[in-house]
């Protein structure tokens, strides 16, 4: 049987480099990675170096290529976005899809489309993220993810191709290189006796997921029979409520040691959401395995 032939876009990021690191070991499928600039990998996969906001090369680039799986990554990330100018958000998000997708008008053989998108596109008026919450994006980062989930609703039957929408948690793992994030605030602070600055209360809970978890249920999605033209959106996360205070008591239980702390807001007061993942587990018969304590162990 031929490989499964992917296009991976974003695959120097935290997330797309631990799914290429999964996929690229494995047989079964052929990887194509789309970076802005030449790297050097450690892996077997052929890289196509292109801008997609570059509509022109981006065209050029794709030309007479074909794929089975589109898994797209590429893109402003919360903390680059929303620290940032507003319109650089969409431009890099919204235009460099846009692109893509006409880039790839032509590719008969494609069969799913993977998008990453993001639980910030949900209104946060209840504790229990569904897929029927209200979509309220509020931050330029959500709002553009929110744009690319229209754009991808727009045109998946057109082109004949699945649209997975995957609405994803707080994925957390080693070699997290953002220190806005709170695991990787949280890690990083106590391996190097550092004082880690929180802007939300210590009560505030999220959603986590291990990345591992994340790679499991994307092979998954790889691997299911589905019919073409397809628009689904799924929750991905945990389903578990997890605060920051919780995540700093397990990292020092696991390192001995007291995690110094600076207050940049309020210290109690903060809200607390996780996301509905039945439909995800039910479509895929998959369940997160990783627990936090086991999940954070992994980062010492």
């Amino acid at each position: 049987m031929d490989p499964i032939k992917i296009l991976l876009t974003g695959s120097t990021g935290f997330i797309g480099s631990k799914v290429l690191e999964h996929f690229s070991h494995q047989s079964k499928y052929s990887i194509t990675c789309i970076n802005r600039r030449s790297v050097q990998s450690r892996f077997e996969e052929r890289n196509i170096v292109v801008d997609l906001n570059d509509r022109i090369q981006t065209h050029k680039k794709l030309k007479g290529v074909s794929f089975d799986v589109v898994i797209h990554l590429a893109g402003e990330s919360i903390a680059t976005a929303d620290g940032g100018e507003d319109l650089s958000v969409y431009r890099s998000n919204v235009v460099g899809l846009t692109n893509l997708l006409e880039s790839l008008d032509k590719t008969e053989n494609l069969k799913k489309f993977i998008f990453f998108s993001t639980s910030h596109v949900y209104s946060k008026n209840q504790p229990n993220l569904t897929l029927d919450t209200e979509i309220k994006p509020e931050s330029p980062y959500a709002i553009s993810k929110s744009m690319c989930e229209l754009l991808l609703y727009g045109v998946q039957k057109k082109y004949n191709f699945s649209a997975f929408i995957l609405r994803c948690s707080n994925i957390y793992g080693d070699s997290d290189p953002n220190s806005e994030r709170i695991v990787p605030t949280i890690v990083n602070s106590l391996k190097k006796d550092l004082v880690a600055e929180f802007k939300s209360p210590l009560d505030t809970g999220r959603d986590y997921l291990n990345f591992r978890d994340l790679n499991d249920l994307l092979e998954k999605i790889l691997d299911k029979d589905v019919e073409k033209g397809v628009y689904s959106a799924f929750n991905v996360g945990s389903g578990v409520v997890t605060k920051i205070e919780e995540i700093i008591k397990i990292s020092e239980e696991i390192t001995g040691t007291h995690l110094k702390i600076k207050h940049l807001g309020g210290k109690i007061g903060g809200d607390q959401f996780a996301l509905d993942i039945s439909k995800t587990s039910e479509a895929f018969e998959w369940m997160p395995r990783i627990s936090m304590n086991e999940g954070l162990k992994s980062l010492f």
